[in-house]
């Protein structure tokens, strides 16, 4: 009782209410804000997904007919024999740059998110 007077007395109750009201909004506004942010990375990583899958598609049925073109004009294994060899290549060369490929990968997305940000 005599709690609540000097509350009363000084007005802090009602400063205590609108402080946790606040509280309570601002963290309202977070999960909102939380759940924004992650709707939208997901809706673009799925649509990052969904690309991905249909060059690698098309990339697969690019390769085998660029195999079957080549085996007509030369011997029918050996156009898949080249374009294999042409993965295989390209593979070595990313499997010996990887480091610095990776290294570029990220100052590109630290720029991206950095940018983002302002």
């Amino acid at each position: 009782m005599l709690k609540d007077s000097i509350l009363k007395f000084f007005k802090i109750d009602g400063l205590i209410q609108n402080l946790s009201g606040y509280i309570e909004a601002r963290a309202e506004l977070l999960k909102h804000e939380i759940k924004e942010e992650i709707s939208k990375s997901l809706s673009k990583l799925s649509l990052i997904f969904a690309l991905i899958i249909i060059f690698l598609i098309a990339l697969v049925f690019m390769s085998v007919s660029l195999a079957f073109y080549i085996g007509q004009i030369l011997n029918h294994v050996l156009g898949f024999i080249i374009v294999g060899s042409i993965y295989l290549v390209m593979g070595i060369i990313i499997f010996i740059y990887r480091d610095a490929i990776a290294h570029r990968l990220e100052k590109k997305l630290k720029e991206i998110v950095e940018h983002k940000k302002k």
